[in-house]
């Protein structure tokens, strides 16, 4: 990719996660705020990934949740912006098998085991139909570790992935 389109394309996915944490706040207290976050994460408009999955790592309660999954080919698709049909979205991502699929894993804590966490995620990524896959972690709110496992994107760009990875971090957890 020349320069210019780097630099255009960069330009772009921090616009949008600039308007992720006024989406975020205006989200306060619904259920699935990280599925909105997740969804404008892997957008076209965003990092343009085919699969993504969050996790939280809770070391006090010993346990790995799956909390939400991105599929393209399961995405919603709408003229306007999902956060501005939040009740529509809300059912489309309660269908999406990917989704319901990565909701349903649990696993021991990641930090109490004494795998390699590469390991560990390696074992997530192709129970999930992952290809050519990468990871990022953060800690976040309560001494847990948020992480998201994802398909790489085509381009090979993945700058400023981490720091948008985190704000999944902000959005509750029921």
């Amino acid at each position: 990719m020349d320069e210019r389109k780097l630099l255009k394309k960069r330009h772009r996915i921090l616009q949008q996660l600039c308007h992720l944490p006024k989406h975020i706040l205006r989200l306060h207290g619904t259920p699935n705020a990280s599925e909105f976050v997740l969804h404008d994460l892997c957008d076209q408009n965003c990092f343009d990934l085919q699969k993504a999955a969050y996790f939280v790592d809770n070391p006090d309660f010993d346990c790995v949740k799956g909390i939400t999954g991105y599929s393209k080919a399961e995405a919603y698709v709408t003229e306007g912006s999902i956060w501005d049909e939040p009740e529509r979205f809300s059912t489309h991502m309660q269908g999406s098998p990917f989704n319901q699929q990565v909701k349903n894993l649990s696993l021991c804590s990641i930090a109490k085991s004494d795998r390699a966490d590469k390991d560990i995620v390696d074992e997530i990524a192709h129970g999930l139909d992952f290809s050519d896959f990468s990871y990022c972690t953060w800690h976040s709110k309560h001494d847990n570790h948020g992480f998201l496992v994802y398909e790489k994107p085509t381009d090979g760009d993945d700058f400023y992935f981490l720091e948008g990875s985190c704000l999944l971090g902000l959005c509750p957890i029921f």
